[in-house]
């Protein structure tokens, strides 16, 4: 199973991605929505986790698009707020347009992982 993390913060991009690797996911990353669209109309991923709050097409409309596109593709929608919108209020919203799943910025990366677990992609068999 292959997990896209979309970010614009390459900080918050490698935070998130280099755990989910380290759990042993295949982990693509991008650090704007747009680049995620195509891939996610094909099915590339089983996860994508998501920013909210991005340069150009924001972390909305992209969930949007995507639960159009390809309504199996499993979404994590995260957040840090901006302004006077708390992390948490915006994370709500993306669930409430589609996500599967939303966190707060800084992200409890265990809870995160077994999100991951919990929508259906353990982690892959270690090859011997």
């Amino acid at each position: 199973m292959r997990i896209l993390v979309v970010d614009d913060d390459h900080f918050s991009l490698l935070a998130v991605a280099r755990p989910l690797r380290q759990a042993g996911y295949e982990v693509v990353e991008a650090m704007r929505a747009e680049q995620v669209l195509a891939a996610a109309e094909k099915g590339d991923f089983g996860v994508i986790v998501m920013d909210i709050f991005m340069p150009g097409m924001g972390g909305i409309e992209a969930i949007q698009q995507i639960r159009a596109r390809n309504p199996d593709t499993h979404i994590i929608a995260i957040s840090a707020g901006m302004g006077n919108m708390p992390a948490d209020d915006v994370v709500r919203a993306a669930v409430k347009i589609g996500a599967d799943e939303g966190y707060a910025k800084p992200i409890d990366i265990d809870r995160l992982i077994q999100a991951v677990r919990e929508i259906g992609a353990p982690p892959p068999a270690k090859q011997a």
